[in-house]
């Protein structure tokens, strides 16, 4: 019979006097004593693992795709748009400066105007998705049909 700390289950049942002498085992190391095998609960080492996961993305000016980031719900984009958007927030989430968003085929550049300091791409045709980066963070992430 082999017992296993991390599972606390037993490979083979026991039978006959073997199950009583089982149940005490468990009882006891339930109380922090000895188990059948020798460990006892002092034996066993305890794990916490916290983990936090930081967004890049502050904030968005559109709220379909806001909620398509934060949910996968695709109402209030198009529909064609999906796929193109998926990969694009992703590399957005991650990103640590425009630059690292200038993908073949996106069409990365700054924009001028009223929207100086603001970068967009390509999405699909006259659609882009814009951004603006405060630091290592991008904010007021847009999608739109701007032309």
């Amino acid at each position: 019979m082999a017992w296993h700390p991390s599972t606390a289950v037993l490979e083979e049942r026991p039978s006959g006097q073997d199950v009583a002498a089982t149940r005490r085992g468990w009882q006891r190391s339930l109380l922090g004593l000895t188990h059948p095998c020798g460990a006892t609960t002092s034996d066993l080492t305890y794990v916490c693992c916290i983990v936090t996961l930081y967004t890049v993305i502050s904030s968005f000016r559109h709220r379909g795709l806001e909620r398509f980031f934060r949910t996968g719900s695709k109402a209030g984009i198009q529909p064609k748009h999906v796929a193109r958007l998926r990969l694009q927030l992703f590399a957005l989430d991650n990103a640590k400066s425009p630059s690292d968003m200038n993908a073949p085929g996106w069409r990365l550049h700054a924009l001028a105007g009223p929207l100086a300091r603001h970068w967009a791409m390509n999405v699909n045709d006259n659609w882009r998705l814009t951004f603006k980066f405060g630091g290592e963070d991008a904010a007021l992430v847009d999608y739109q049909d701007y032309h």
